[in-house]
């Protein structure tokens, strides 16, 4: 019995003969937490400004389904819901504008500490 055993302690090393990757990415798998953080703070001006745009075509779409309702109760007021397709068009523009602008800003000083560093 104590045969078996020391026959099938025997460990290979393969990591020297393994082929390596060819990924670019070379995070460490330590902590699942560590990989998601980041992950969010090399990718957060991307992430701001794609929040920008869901944001402003929400709105606008927000815009449209009031202007519908108001449309719908009473054919005669068409420039009320006129005035709120704008006054939403404008809203989304302007927050549009300034999620965007946050997020290419981090962007930009993300690509100042590159080269920095």
């Amino acid at each position: 019995m104590s045969d078996n055993n020391q026959k099938n302690d025997f460990i290979e090393d393969i990591s020297s003969s393994s082929k390596k990757s060819k990924h670019k990415l070379n995070i460490e798998l330590k902590d699942p937490v560590d990989l998601y953080g980041k992950l969010i703070y090399n990718n957060l001006g991307k992430i701001l400004k794609i929040i920008a745009y869901i944001v402003a075509i929400v709105t606008i779409l927000l815009g449209f389904g009031g202007a519908y309702l108001i449309f719908k109760k009473q054919f005669t007021y068409i420039a009320l819901s006129f005035a709120v397709v704008l006054v939403f068009t404008a809203v989304a523009a302007v927050e549009f504008f300034i999620i965007y602008g946050l997020g290419h800003s981090i962007e930009q000083n993300n690509e100042i500490l590159k080269r920095l560093i």
